[in-house]
């Protein structure tokens, strides 16, 4: 009864007059049924989500006399959809803060969905590998070892765990760490890091271990002279 003879656009939200009016000024130039959600003042003085389905009433001679609007209290809608993608925006922040490469695949092998950081890890550009199946994208070097976890993980559902090297798109050998599992009942998730730097830290300790047993190798074949040059000076002074 509080409604009765007061303008509709008093019970809105500030923030949505503007765009609600924009709304209705439509309704009526158009003379089509329009829809908006918004926020409307209650009896208590809180706000909450109405969402309204008008139409324009128009008399015999075409004349638009009034508008018929039904509303509906869809707050707990709102409040969930917020919810849902407050959710996401937590998981897409955590996902982004992710440096590995994700892939989902069908238990088939064709990808579905993919994460990636730096699009310079990929071996090739999203759109030549989406809807495509492992065995028409992926290089013949590492095929076969792929075909294999993915079979493993099919037949015991556990994790299988391998490293394997790759050109990028760059024409540089990258080097990988892999993660294969089950992602639900009919997908596969491949979880990829990229351990090029680690690889070439452990190649440059092995050379400088390698140069380092050299040097000891020939600083003991010189002493072992010295020492024989010692000897022989020792008889000879005899």
């Amino acid at each position: 009864h509080d409604l009765i003879g007061k303008p509709f656009f008093s019970f809105l939200h500030p923030d949505d007059l503007a765009s609600t009016i924009t709304t209705f000024k439509s309704a009526l130039l158009s003379r089509a049924p329009k829809s908006t959600s918004v926020r409307f003042r209650a009896a208590d003085g809180n706000y909450v989500w109405i969402e309204s389905h008008g139409n324009t009433i128009v008399n015999k001679s075409g004349r638009i006399t009034g508008m018929v609007v039904s509303s509906r209290d869809i707050t707990e809608q709102v409040k969930h959809q917020k919810e849902i993608e407050e959710s996401e925006l937590r998981y897409r922040t955590l996902l982004n803060a992710i440096p590995d490469l994700m892939f989902v695949q069908t238990n088939d092998g064709v990808y579905l969905d993919y994460h990636c950081s730096d699009e310079s890890q990929l071996l090739f550009p999203p759109q030549s590998f989406i809807g495509k199946k492992y065995t028409e994208v992926l290089p013949p070097t590492i095929l076969s070892l792929f075909e294999d976890k993915f079979k493993r993980v099919k037949e015991h559902l556990g994790i299988e765990k391998f490293e394997y090297a790759a050109k990028l798109q760059s024409g540089e050998l990258g080097y990988f760490e892999a993660r294969v599992t089950s992602f639900g009942s009919d997908k596969i998730l491949s979880i990829i890091r990229d351990i090029t730097d680690r690889k070439r830290a452990e190649k440059a300790i092995q050379k400088s271990e390698q140069l380092l047993k050299r040097q000891n190798e020939e600083l003991n074949e010189r002493n072992q002279k010295i020492v024989s040059i010692n000897k022989e000076l020792m008889l000879a002074k005899e």
